[in-house]
């Protein structure tokens, strides 16, 4: 096998080495694209950081990764007091499995991410950051960076392939001035087929009007819609319609920490803007999970009122999952040291799946509820319901409440803890695999009537929960039967 290295290029290099800390190396990083075919080229990024999550200069020594179930080997080195960041370009797997890569680092074994080798995935998924701060949300200023290190970072130190720079611009925190950089410079750093950045920004409304949502974009308007004083996210996403129908973009709102006191993301009714305007919830971020009262990462101080990702579906909310950071150090996977005494939980990120990597595909993904939120890993995760999948509805039928059959596929880079499936809240089944990955099938047969259904038995969810030994947690996106 032919395969070619590259290194960081010079001008990202010189982003990240202006905010870098060069501490001793305390752990190194080995990231596969999640979903290839066989026979398909494919890159493997490798780098080594320190404890804060910045890479280190290397002195030029030799690794080799092995992938046991293709049996493939592959040395490399780090450039010679450079940034110990490396792509192994034109790697080709010849046969169908999940595969992890493996080396040795500091005498313990070292995984990367699954990496599932299918025939005809028409789809990929692709893993992005869509809410990271940075200096020009002014807010938490004292421990962000510049917002052209916060799309190097994510490229190049988090190996995403896309994220979303979501600034705040409530309470005169932007204007046309700050519009302007943050948007030129997210489309000077799109690179279409490679990391894609989406347009983005943070608009906060009151507890009990919707709270923070951040807004997404299929490209940038000439201004922002802020209806913080005395709207609410109804209102937010009807100007923004009226906007997005005078320049021609498209929009969404996605709520976040709903369950923060004082800034509680209920949504009732009334201020509900429907499924296209808010199609997901950021369901955890470095703040915590919000996706059931007694969850195990909860916020630091909670809201009493119904605020959670499963009250919201109780009220019949059509919402897929998606995950974030809300880092303020401007970096994916910074370390708790490096923010906010608050946000110190694990990273949350999202697996988009799409046909390729562009603005409009990741954009529509999300809108489609083709994703799936996790946090810590980038978990693989293969979800149907009578072969439909994540996001989608299903009209209801007399065979489908008598019987539903699940598929899960699922891996991680540790182990698995359970992996449970849920319907309309509650645990119907957990598994415990006591190893890295899963394939698995269920036949729910329980008959679905009022008892069981949140709507005289006319509308149900389910979506799997999968946790890791390491604390990393996947959400997949519910699936919806309903008339």
């Amino acid at each position: 096998m032919s395969t070619e290295i590259h290194h960081i290029p010079n001008f990202a290099g010189k982003i990240i080495q202006r905010e870098a800390s060069f501490k001793k190396a305390a752990s190194l990083e080995i990231v596969a694209p999640t979903i290839i075919a066989p026979d398909e080229e494919f890159t493997l990024k490798i780098l080594m950081v320190d404890e804060k999550g910045f890479p280190v200069i290397n002195d030029g020594r030799k690794f080799t990764l092995r992938a046991a179930g293709p049996k493939l080997e592959l040395t490399f080195s780090f450039p010679h007091n450079g940034i110990a960041y490396a792509e192994i370009r034109k790697i080709k797997f010849k046969k169908e499995g999940i595969f992890r890569f493996e080396t040795e680092f500091k005498n313990k074994k070292v995984f990367s991410n699954p990496c599932a080798c299918r025939h005809g995935m028409d789809k990929k998924i692709f893993w992005g950051d869509p809410h990271i701060h940075s200096s020009l949300s002014n807010c938490m200023v004292q421990y962000s960076r510049s917002t052209l290190f916060a799309f190097n970072a994510a490229r190049y130190l988090s190996c995403l392939d896309w994220a979303a720079v979501a600034d705040h611009v409530s309470n005169g925190r932007c204007g046309l001035d700050k519009w302007k950089e943050q948007s030129a410079l997210a489309d000077a750093c799109n690179d279409p087929g490679n990391f894609i950045t989406l347009p983005a920004y943070e608009a906060s409304l009151k507890g009990g009007k919707g709270g923070d949502n951040n807004v997404y974009m299929d490209k940038f308007p000439s201004i922002f819609i802020d209806e913080y004083e005395n709207g609410s996210v109804k209102t937010l996403c009807r100007k923004l319609k009226e906007l997005s129908q005078k320049e021609n973009f498209d929009f969404f709102a996605v709520p976040h920490h709903t369950t923060r006191t004082g800034k509680h993301g209920e949504i009732p009714g009334k201020i509900y803007p429907g499924k296209k305007a808010m199609p997901v919830i950021e369901i955890h971020s470095k703040w915590g999970s919000s996706e059931y009262r007694g969850n195990p990462s909860p916020l630091k101080d909670v809201h009493p009122g119904p605020s959670y990702a499963a009250d919201l579906l109780k009220q019949k909310l059509i919402l897929g999952f998606i995950g974030g950071t809300d880092t303020h150090a401007t970096m994916t996977f910074a370390a708790s040291s490096l923010e906010s005494g608050h946000i110190d939980r694990l990273p949350g990120l999202t697996a988009v799946c799409a046909e390729k990597l562009e603005r409009d595909n990741v954009f529509q993904s999300i809108r489609d509820r083709n994703c799936y939120a996790a946090c810590g890993e980038r978990i693989y995760l293969n979800v149907t319901l009578n072969d439909i999948t994540m996001g989608s509805l299903l009209k209801i039928n007399s065979s489908l409440l008598r019987s539903r059959h699940i598929h899960i596929e699922c891996a991680a880079k540790s182990n698995l803890k359970s992996v449970e499936i849920i319907r309309n809240g509650y645990c119907i089944k957990k598994i415990n695999p006591k190893t890295w990955k899963l394939i698995s099938d269920f036949e729910d047969k329980e008959f679905l009537n009022k008892k069981n259904s949140l709507d005289e038995g006319k509308f149900y969810y389910y979506y799997i929960r999968v946790r890791c030994l390491s604390g990393a947690t996947a959400w997949s996106s519910p699936i919806w039967i309903t008339a």
